[in-house]
């Protein structure tokens, strides 16, 4: 009888630990890696623009109409800009780290169609 109990118990440990794997792999697939040339055409089906870098950086330079919050704090501060969960909501960064840590923490939030664009750098002269 203990032997069936221990077996029931570690089947259960188990599923659980099945389920957090397939839930990672849904949010990964959930972000759209998307390139410049997509970001227009986003655009003007109402999505928003985010520049995950920091304030300086986006000083230097930025796409037109962007937003910029940093990534340090998007989780805590996207609600005050996008309140709708199904908003389409584009990030980009300098090199794409940033922008890909902010996208999946956008879906992790509940945000249904969250883009990533990567890197600003093959963007110039596009804006």
């Amino acid at each position: 009888m203990k032997k069936i109990l221990f077996i029931f118990v570690c089947l259960i440990l188990l599923s659980g630990c099945g389920n957090d794997i397939e839930e990672e792999k849904k949010i990964v697939a959930d972000v759209k890696k998307i390139t410049c040339a997509d970001v227009n055409p986003l655009v003007d089906k109402g999505a928003i623009i985010i520049d995950v870098r920091t304030s300086d950086e986006y000083k230097v330079d930025h796409l037109e109409n962007s937003i910029n919050i940093n990534n340090d704090v998007i989780k805590y501060t996207i609600g005050n800009y996008v309140s709708d969960f199904n908003t389409p909501i584009i990030v980009y960064c300098q090199s794409g780290n940033r922008s890909a840590k902010s996208a999946d923490t956008l879906v992790n939030l509940g945000y249904t169609e969250v883009y990533d664009m990567g890197s600003i750098t093959g963007c110039y002269g596009e804006e």
